[in-house]
């Protein structure tokens, strides 16, 4: 028998018209909202909608109005209200509606709307639309071309026209034969991690921006981060500008930005741009001098923890492709652990060891490197306090004598504080600029050193 979504927020009025849909020998589907039936109508055409008119959400009229703009309304959809007017019902069968029960709605009039409703054109499965069955213009056949060179690339990509265009035709272009295509701004409602390992190796597909609430951006934001790794591609559609988009719609700017919305900012000045934004200038202006390293001095400061993971991943992708020898001066830990092959830790001015990162974290030997390690925050923590290392960085204008970190070092010694350490070789990938790993001169060369 047919398949018939019942939409309505009331839970009474949906139990009972499943059941008598059911013993009509009908496959019901449920949806309390208008986002529930538009994720159910994304998944398959029903051969019948039962809309509800008020819903808390969004009324009926106004999902109906979505439906017949992105093509989806291929369905007969009859409407059901105990309070609309005269004027409601006209408008919704203007917009596409086959007909409208009033509530409470008599049980011979259900079973006879339904009957007629199924036997209606509307009913018929309607063939799934293609670009192919569009014609073969000049237009069209230049279109192709262009998605299918844009299909070779990675990347995130943003789709522009006007409201109705169907993006989803052009969007399934980008995705490989028998790859996974998902579509919907329900899906960010989705556990990230879920749904990428579900599209993995095919295309997201989100198919209007500006209906997305900053909540649905972050979500965004995240799948972002994290798509590369499973060959996912995010391809978005705007009916907007970008800088529509972010004045009018309150998005966030540096995510239309990742998204692939690309403007021409050369006129803008430096508060016009997000943190992430500038850091990317500044990069963007490095590699157009073809340089071979690249200094990148506190290259996070200032960005959120999303944003920092994708200037990061940013960074690695930048140094494997042009070969860059990337020197990041840096007070956060996990940025070194992050992208660091090797480290050089440093206090006042001074080297105090050098290692790989893996090596130095893992083994840390100068005592200012053991404290600046056990000072980090740790999940694994119980109630006890960060340890804290003891006094103060010395004044760089008048250093103390000796090692600069004596006076705060808990295994300090006589020669600590006469004698600066050298930066010698401990391991043949380490050094270290510690007493405790060299051997102490006798006190005649200690005194002659002073």
């Amino acid at each position: 028998m047919a398949q018939i979504l019942v939409v309505d927020d009331e839970i009474g009025i949906r139990e009972l018209l499943s059941e008598i849909l059911a013993d009509e020998g009908h496959q019901v589907m449920l949806a309390e909202s208008a986002g529930e039936a538009r994720r159910l109508r994304e998944r398959a055409r029903p051969d019948l909608v039962l809309l509800d008119i008020w819903m808390p959400d969004t009324d009926g009229i106004t999902l109906l109005k979505e439906w017949a703009a992105s093509g989806q309304l291929t369905m007969p959809v009859v409407m059901m209200s105990g309070h609309a007017t005269i004027e409601t019902a006209v408008e919704a069968t203007r917009i596409g509606a086959l007909d409208f029960l009033e509530k409470p709605i008599a049980l011979q009039r259900l079973l006879g709307t339904v009957k007629r409703a199924l036997r209606s054109p509307e009913a018929a499965a309607a063939p799934q639309l293609s670009l192919s069955a569009l014609g073969r213009s000049p237009v069209l056949a230049d279109t192709k071309k262009r998605l299918a060179q844009l299909a070779q690339a990675g990347a995130p990509l943003l789709l522009r026209g006007e409201r109705g265009m169907r993006p989803e035709l052009f969007a399934r272009l980008l995705a490989a034969p028998a790859a996974p295509f998902l579509a919907g701004a329900e899906l960010l409602a989705e556990a990230p991690s879920e749904l990428l390992a579900k599209a993995a190796g095919g295309v997201l597909f989100f198919p209007d921006l500006t209906r997305l609430g900053r909540a649905e951006q972050r979500n965004l934001e995240f799948l972002l981060a994290r798509a590369e790794k499973h060959k996912v591609r995010l391809v978005s559609f705007s009916p907007l500008d970008m800088r529509t988009l972010v004045e009018k719609h309150d998005f966030d700017a540096e995510l239309a930005t990742r998204l692939g919305i690309l403007e021409n900012r050369i006129d803008d000045y430096p508060h016009q741009f997000s943190g992430g934004m500038r850091q990317r200038v500044m990069i963007a202006l490095a590699l157009a001098l073809n340089a071979d390293v690249v200094i990148a001095d506190e290259p996070t400061t200032a960005l959120d923890v999303i944003v920092e993971a994708q200037f990061l991943d940013l960074l690695r992708e930048l140094r494997d492709e042009f070969n860059l020898t990337i020197v990041i001066i840096t007070h956060n830990i996990g940025v070194v652990a992050e992208v660091a092959d090797r480290v050089a830790v440093m206090y006042a001015g001074r080297m105090a060891e050098l290692g790989s990162v893996h090596d130095v974290f893992a083994n840390p030997m100068h005592p200012y490197t053991q404290g600046l390690l056990r000072s980090v925050p740790n999940i694994e923590l119980t109630g006890d306090e960060l340890y804290r290392m003891e006094g103060q960085p010395p004044n760089l204008v008048s250093p103390p004598s000796g090692c600069r970190f004596h006076d705060r070092c808990p295994h300090v010694m006589d020669i600590c504080k006469e004698v600066v350490p050298g930066f010698d070789p401990v391991r043949w990938d380490r050094r270290v600029a510690c007493w405790l790993y060299q051997q102490q001169p006798a006190h005649s060369e200690v005194t002659a050193a002073t």
